[in-house]
C-alpha cells in the first residue's frame, strides 16, 4: 500500500538533481553520493529499512 517505489525513487532523484547547483552536477562523485543518500532516505522512510542502493550514471556527451 502507499506509494509505488518506483516513483519513491524518482522523486528523489529529481530532488536531488535539481537542488545540486548546475556547476557542481558536472562532478560525478557529487551526483552519485547526493542521489545515494537522498534515494536510500526516501525508501528507509518509506519502508522502515536500510535499503541497498546501487547508483550508476551515464554520462550523454551531446557536444559534437
Amino acid at each position: 500500500e502507499g506509494e509505488d517505489m518506483r516513483e519513491i525513487v524518482l522523486d528523489a532523484i529529481d530532488g536531488t538533481l535539481r537542488s545540486i547547483p548546475p556547476k557542481r552536477r558536472t562532478d560525478l562523485d557529487v551526483v552519485q553520493d547526493a542521489v545515494y543518500r537522498a534515494v536510500r532516505g526516501a525508501l528507509q522512510q518509506a519502508w522502515g529499512k536500510k535499503p541497498i542502493v546501487k547508483v550508476l550514471i551515464t554520462v550523454v556527451d551531446a557536444r559534437n
